[in-house]
């Protein structure tokens, strides 16, 4: 009797509106079909394409409007106000949900005033970052990149390098003809005739834009050459001819204070899609990455 109009004999929702024999039980969330069993819902399912579930943006006009459309709009607002305040919650966690080892790297990086960035996992150049940190006497170990523009862009590296190094001095064993490796003395022959008085170190600006440098002297430490900058995994140095200096833009760190207030905004979608571009295409123009 719960389906028939009490002394009329009338279905309250009429006939079947799939079999047409038997009164109907139920109304679809989504197409508002009348059916009567489970067997005519799964036949106007797969006739109509339904999913069954109610949408729950679909307009209706004010005339149709009823005091459960009210509440079922205000249940939806309610939650989406709750699932947006979980995924910032969320988001600011899983900033700060570090590995103890990267954690402590970049406490340590930071102590130097370096701004350090941690790519995705999944990343390349997150994969083979081999700087670490030795926790016992707070010794900072680089990967240090070169790259030689005027060699068709050789790119060297050297594992742990300690920042209290010289930039030149760590560079000497690729300027210096009697301490370069013989696999690099015919690509980098021109370089051994500059010699360290005739180059000049440019280091990746990581955020400044494409094609921007900050200038290093060579005598400078590597800690003292990262300082008040934002270094992505690892140092990227660029090694120029001198008089060639004036083809690169060069920035200073006078902005980077303001970045560093906002320390969460680095691991924007943008940024690691440029990242990632990077590493599919390491060779445009004067800036490799």
């Amino acid at each position: 009797m719960g389906n028939v109009l009490i002394g009329l004999g009338v279905p309250r929702l009429g006939q079947c509106e799939v079999c047409d024999k038997n009164s109907a039980k139920y109304t679809c969330p989504e197409c508002e079909v009348k059916t009567c069993c489970i067997g005519c819902v799964n036949i106007h399912k797969k006739e109509l394409e339904c999913t069954g579930i109610r949408n729950r943006v679909k307009y209706k006009s004010l005339h149709n409007f009823t005091n459960l459309d009210l509440q079922n709009d205000y249940i939806l607002l309610e939650e989406i106000a709750r699932f947006s305040d979980q995924a910032a919650k969320g988001i600011s966690h899983k900033k700060q949900n570090l590995p103890v080892v990267l954690y402590k790297l970049k406490e340590a990086a930071k102590r130097r005033r370096v701004r350090l960035l941690f790519l995705p996992f999944r990343f390349s150049s997150h994969k083979n970052n081999t700087t670490f940190l030795e926790w016992k006497t707070d010794t900072l170990h680089w990967k240090v990149q070169w790259i030689f523009p005027h060699a068709d862009f050789l790119e060297c590296v050297d594992e742990r390098v300690v920042d209290t190094e010289t930039v030149g001095k760590t560079a000497e064993k690729y300027l210096d003809p009697e301490l370069c490796e013989p696999s690099l003395h015919e690509p980098l022959r021109f370089y051994h005739s500059k010699e360290l008085e005739g180059t000049t170190f440019l280091l990746r600006a990581e955020k400044r834009g494409p094609h921007k440098y900050y200038l290093i002297h060579h005598y400078e430490t590597l800690r003292e050459a990262l300082a008040n900058k934002v270094i992505v995994e690892h140092p990227v140095f660029y090694v120029i001819y001198s008089d060639h200096i004036d083809e690169y833009e060069t920035v200073s760190t006078d902005d980077e204070d303001e970045d560093s207030r906002n320390e969460d905004g680095d691991n924007s979608l943008s940024f690691f899609r440029s990242r990632s571009n990077d590493e599919e295409d390491d060779k445009d123009g004067a800036d490799l990455n």
